[in-house]
C-alpha cells in the first residue's frame, strides 16, 4: 500500500463517499471521511535521533485555491483559522516507542488595531481568566479592546477584532489595573490632547464583563510623554508618576498622581527631569524603597543622562545621580543585571549613529558604576527593558528600534554575563554576550510589554505595538509567546515544546502500529473544527503533512538553545496531502519537483480515507 516517496513535494487527491459511488450518482457528499489512515515508511530503520511528524489540518480555504495549504495562512485574514494536530513518533536511545500529541489552531501572532498604536495593556477584564488585550491608539484617538476566547477544550489562544471602548485624543499610554476598589480590571490612560497643556488623565472602570465607564477626566500640567504605574506612598493603592515636557524648562517634570483607590488621582510634588526628558523606569536602586530614574535625551548629540531619583517611601523623590551616556538617551529600564540590587539600563544614540545598550551597575557598596558597559543593537532604539528570558537567574536587555520615522522593524535580546575580573582573584564582572538574538515585528515597534498571554502561569510572553501609521506592516500587535531559554514563538514555523498529551486520551484516536521502519495512525477527523466551531464543507479541505526533525522536541533536550530557533521543524521532507470530497472513492497520485532525501528521511507514504 506504500507509494515510493519520489520528490519533496507530493500532492494525493482522495475522493471521497461513504461507499463506492459513481461520480453520476446523485447521493449526497459527506462533508468530512468518517475514518482516515496516515502511514509512512522510512529509509532503513527508525532513527532515534530523529523526531517524525504527521500534521492534520483543517483549513477553511476552498480546496480548489493553489494556495490552500494551512501553513500558508500566516499574516492574512486567514490566519488563526486552522486546527493543527501534529502527531510525534519518537523512538528513544532505549527502544522504547514515545508517540505524542498536540493539537493547537495557528496562533496568531500579529492583531490589527486602529491607528499608530503606542502603548497596550494585557489583562483579564472579562472574568474568563485568559488575558486580553487594552490598546492605546494615538493617531485613531481610540482605545480599543482585543477579547481572547477559549474556542473549546483544546484550549487556543484566540483573539476576536479589535473594538473601541472610548475615545480620546491622542492616548500615549494605558495600564491596566484595579484603581477602583471593586476587585475588576480597570484601565488608566494618559491623553496627549490637543496641542500644549491638553493632556489629561482617565480611568475606565471596568465591570468585569469586559465593559467600561469613563470617569471624570483630570488635566494634566504638562505634555505628557511616558508614565507609569506604581505604589509610591505604601498605602497598597496605585499611584502615577508622570513624565511631562513642554518649551520651558519648568514643564519638563516627574509629577507624582497619588491614587486614593476608588478610581481618582491627585497632583502632588513634582521633580526637574532634565534638557529632554523621553521615558521613565521604576525599581529598588538602594536598599528601602521604590525609586525611579528618568532618561534625558539631554542636549546635542552626545549629552543624554540617566537621573536617579530615591525614593523616600512616602511618595517623595530625591535627586541623587545624573550619570553621563555617551550619546542620545532613547530609554531607560531598571532590573537586576548583575549583583544583588537593581541595575540602570540605558539604550541611546552615540555620537556616530550607532543604537547602543548600555548597563550602570549598582552594588551597595559601589553605586552606579561609570561609564555604562555598552554593547551594539542595529538601528535606532526606542525602548528597552530587562527581563530574564534565558531563565538562568542573569538579567537581558530587550531592546525594539521603532523610533518615529527609523522604519526599524526588530526586537533585540542582548543577553547579560558574569564574567571574571582583570586578575585571578578579582571577582566578576558584568558582561554581554557577543551574540544577538533577533525576531523581526512590524514597522516601528515602540514599546514592550509583558502578560500571560498563553494561560501557562508565567509572565513570559510579549506584546509588542508596531506604532507607524502603515496599513501593511504598521497598526498593529505583535505577540511573542515565551518558551524559556530567550525562545518565542511566532507564526512561521512549527513550535512542538508544549507538553504533549498522551495519544491513547483523544476522542479522535482509533488505532496505531508502528513497526521497525514504518508508522501508521487511523483518526476519526470528524472530531474537529475550525476555530469557529463549524464542520468544513464541500468543497473545502484539509492536509496531511509528514515531516521530520532532528531537534527534539522539548527544551530539556536542548540546553545550548540559547535563542536560536532548534525546535523549528526543519522539514527535509514536506508532503502537503490535500482530500478532496466526491462522489466515488478513489486515489490518484500527483508528484512534481523531485529531489535527493536524506537516508534518515521518509521514503514512501499513504494516505487513505473511508
Amino acid at each position: 500500500m506504500f507509494r515510493t516517496f519520489a520528490g519533496a513535494l507530493l500532492f494525493l487527491a482522495v475522493t471521497l463517499g461513504g461507499c463506492a459511488r459513481d461520480v453520476t450518482g446523485s447521493a449526497t457528499v459527506e462533508p468530512f471521511p468518517s475514518q482516515l489512515t496516515m502511514a509512512f515508511r522510512v529509509r532503513g530503520e527508525i532513527d532515534p535521533t530523529v523526531w517524525y511528524y504527521m500534521v492534520f489540518n483543517f483549513t477553511a480555504a476552498p480546496s480548489t485555491e493553489a494556495a490552500v495549504n494551512p501553513m500558508d495562512f500566516i499574516s492574512d485574514e486567514n490566519r488563526g483559522r486552522n486546527w493543527e494536530l501534529y502527531v510525534m513518533l519518537h523512538r528513544n536511545d532505549q527502544g522504547t516507542d514515545e508517540l505524542w500529541t498536540f493539537q493547537r489552531p495557528r496562533l496568531p501572532t500579529v492583531l490589527s488595531t486602529a491607528l499608530k498604536p503606542t502603548d497596550c495593556a494585557p489583562a483579564d477584564f472579562n472574568g474568563d481568566s485568559r488575558t486580553d488585550i487594552a490598546v492605546a491608539c494615538s493617531a485613531g484617538n481610540s482605545v480599543q479592546l482585543i477579547r481572547s476566547r477559549q474556542v473549546d477544550i483544546y484550549d487556543p489562544v484566540f483573539y476576536d477584532n479589535a473594538v473601541e471602548i472610548n475615545t480620546g485624543t491622542s492616548p500615549l499610554r494605558i495600564f491596566a489595573g484595579e484603581f477602583t476598589g471593586d476587585a475588576n480590571q480597570d484601565l488608566l490612560v494618559i491623553f496627549k490632547g490637543a496641542g500644549a497643556g491638553g493632556g489629561f488623565l482617565r480611568v475606565l472602570t471596568g465591570d468585569g464583563a469586559g465593559n467600561f465607564t469613563a470617569g471624570t477626566d483630570l488635566p494634566l500640567p504638562a505634555v505628557p510623554v511616558d508614565a507609569l504605574v506604581d505604589d509610591f506612598n505604601a498605602d497598597s493603592k496605585k499611584d502615577l508618576a508622570l513624565l511631562t515636557t513642554g518649551t520651558a524648562a519648568a514643564e519638563k517634570n516627574i509629577v507624582i498622581l497619588t491614587g486614593d483607590g476608588a478610581g481618582n488621582f491627585t497632583i502632588g510634588n513634582s521633580y526637574a527631569a532634565g534638557d529632554d526628558p523621553v521615558a521613565i523606569a521604576a525599581g529598588q536602586l538602594d536598599t528601602s524603597n521604590l525609586d525611579l530614574v528618568v532618561a534625558d535625551g539631554g542636549v546635542g548629540a552626545t549629552g543624554g543622562k540617566a537621573r536617579v531619583y530615591l525614593g523616600g517611601g512616602d511618595g517623595t523623590f530625591t535627586v541623587a545621580n545624573v550619570l553621563a551616556v555617551s550619546g542620545r538617551c532613547t530609554g531607560v529600564a531598571v532590573g537586576l543585571m548583575y549583583g544583588s540590587l537593581d541595575d540602570i539600563v540605558v539604550c541611546y544614540v552615540d555620537g556616530t549613529g550607532a543604537g547602543q545598550v548600555g548597563v550602570f551597575q549598582n552594588e551597595a557598596a559601589s553605586p552606579f558604576q561609570t561609564p555604562d558597559v555598552a554593547v551594539p543593537v542595529s538601528g535606532t532604539p526606542a525602548y528597552v527593558l530587562e527581563m530574564d528570558t534565558t531563565g538562568n537567574g542573569n538579567g537581558n536587555a530587550l531592546v525594539v528600534n521603532g523610533a518615529p520615522g527609523s522604519g526599524g522593524t526588530n526586537l533585540f535580546i542582548r543577553r547579560g554575563l558574569r564574567l571574571p575580573g582583570a586578575a585571578p582573584l578579582d571577582p566578576k564582572v558584568f558582561g554581554w554576550d557577543p551574540e544577538p538574538i533577533t525576531y523581526l515585528t512590524g514597522l516601528e515597534p515602540s514599546r514592550i510589554r509583558v502578560g500571560d498571554l498563553d494561560s501557562d502561569g508565567k509572565q513570559d510572553d510579549l506584546l509588542i505595538p508596531n506604532s507607524a501609521n502603515d496599513p501593511d506592516n504598521g497598526n498593529s500587535i505583535n505577540l511573542f509567546f515565551g518558551l524559556g531559554r530567550d525562545n518565542f514563538t511566532n507564526a512561521d514555523v512549527f513550535w512542538t515544546d508544549d507538553l504533549p498529551e498522551p495519544l491513547t486520551t483523544k476522542d479522535w484516536y482509533i488505532s496505531h502500529t508502528v513497526g521497525p521502519n514504518f508508522f501508521e495512525l487511523t483518526i476519526d477527523p470528524g472530531l474537529f473544527y475550525d476555530l469557529a466551531q463549524r464542520p468544513p464543507v464541500v468543497g473545502n479541505g484539509f492536509n496531511v503533512t509528514f515531516m521530520t526533525g532532528t531537534s527534539g522536541i522539548d527544551l530539556v533536550s536542548n540546553l545550548n538553545q540559547q535563542g536560536q530557533i532548534k525546535d523549528v521543524l526543519l522539514r527535509p521532507v514536506n508532503v502537503p496531502m490535500e482530500v478532496g470530497h466526491y462522489d466515488d472513492e478513489q486515489n490518484t497520485p500527483l508528484a512534481t519537483n523531485p529531489v535527493p532525501i536524506a537516508a534518515e528521511d521518509i521514503d514512501s507514504w499513504r494516505v487513505e480515507v473511508s
